[in-house]
């Protein structure tokens, strides 16, 4: 928790280390096919991506996706995570892979939600930056938390204007903070659909397993990619 520029209040923060970073790294790795198709049709290769996840049922076909790409802060401070996809079968398609990665960010995030539920009621979620722009992973936030989410009109501005906002009334340019509504509106709402919702439930327990049961693994992987790293370097 942080101090508040708000007197009296606190500001909680429950942060992982590769949300949209996950994604990012799917597609430059996973995604070539998409992008040349993409190039091809004149379109965003994310534009492709959405439509791959639609195609994959929610839960990738039993499918997961750890996204501790870069070690973990939330839920789990842990600089020697690692991530990784369990479950592969023969079955599963680039359409899974993709949808793994949105429902793995959306998973752990839910761990960090849920500590905060823990403590305050929380009945919608308002999303900003750039992974707001997907509509599929929207959804899949909807259905994981069982939460109407809401995209407003500015996305990765977001923290720049609120600063701006505190800036000004601060300096007395604005009376309160309540001036951000003549800037920022909610655009779309997002709404748990409760077929998905209940197959996310079942998801959850055995997701939440994953890391313990691996941590171990992923801190000696950690080790031997640091020797053979210094021995490369001799």
């Amino acid at each position: 928790n942080f101090d508040h520029v708000v007197p009296g209040y606190v500001l909680p923060c429950g942060t992982i280390q590769s949300g949209g970073g996950s994604l990012s790294w799917a597609v430059s790795r996973l995604c070539a096919g998409e992008k040349a198709a993409a190039q091809a049709e004149g379109r965003d290769v994310y534009d492709r991506v959405e439509e791959a996840v639609g195609r994959s049922p929610a839960g990738a076909k039993g499918l997961i996706f750890l996204p501790h790409l870069i070690g973990e802060r939330s839920p789990h401070w842990d600089p020697q995570a690692r991530g990784a996809f369990l479950g592969l079968t023969l079955e599963h398609t680039l359409d899974d892979m993709m949808r793994a990665v949105m429902e793995g960010v959306a998973l752990t995030l839910d761990m960090v939600l849920s500590a905060f539920r823990s403590h305050i009621p929380i009945d919608r979620l308002v999303v900003i930056g750039g992974g707001a722009r997907s509509a599929a992973w929207l959804q899949i936030f909807a259905n994981v938390y069982g939460l109407p989410i809401q995209r407003p009109s500015v996305l990765e501005e977001a923290c720049s204007m609120g600063a701006a906002v505190t800036a000004g009334v601060g300096a007395g340019v604005y009376d309160s903070f309540e001036v951000i509504d003549r800037f920022f509106e909610i655009r779309d709402t997002y709404t748990p659909d409760a077929t998905a919702q209940a197959q996310y439930q079942s998801l959850k327990p055995v997701f939440q397993k994953a890391y313990p049961l691996l941590k171990e693994t992923f801190h000696q992987l950690d080790d031997f990619q640091q020797q053979t790293a210094g021995a490369s370097a001799r």
